[in-house]
């Protein structure tokens, strides 16, 4: 009887630790946030569909610019690659464990993994309520 329960215990023992864990996303902190960003997509969401509007939404010569936030919670955004709108910086913040904010304007954090960050705000979009939703991806 020792001996089986030896066995499954030690069986158990090796599949447990021999399956690899599932990578959680970082505490959505100043420090884990801070870094250097480029705009993925900007999708506008009603109901359950939600619709990519980038290009409707962002200009060609907005889509190459960077955006660094700072750990100082200040962030530069730079006109790259094709010129248009300057560069411009600002301050930010994480008001709540859900929430971000930039130049005073709130967002709801739709996602986050450490990398990949989708801020969303409500959003009324030629008559159709919904949700805009910014997706930035870490450089």
């Amino acid at each position: 009887m020792k001996k089986v329960l030896f066995g499954l215990l030690s069986l158990a023992l090796i599949t447990t630790t021999a399956c690899k864990k599932s990578k959680d996303a970082p505490a959505f902190t100043k420090e884990n946030v801070a870094g250097t960003y480029k705009l993925d997509k900007v999708t506008f969401k009603y109901g359950s569909s939600e619709q990519d509007i980038t290009s409707a939404w962002v200009d060609d010569c907005e889509k190459d610019d960077v955006l660094e936030l700072k750990v100082d919670l200040t962030f530069t955004s730079t006109d790259a690659g094709v010129e248009c709108t300057g560069d411009y910086s600002g301050t930010w913040s994480i008001p709540a464990a859900n929430k971000f904010e930039m130049d005073g304007e709130t967002y709801d954090v739709a996602t986050w993994d450490g990398n990949y960050a989708g801020f969303s705000q409500a959003y009324d979009f030629g008559g159709q309520n919904g949700t805009i939703i910014l997706y930035i991806k870490r450089q």
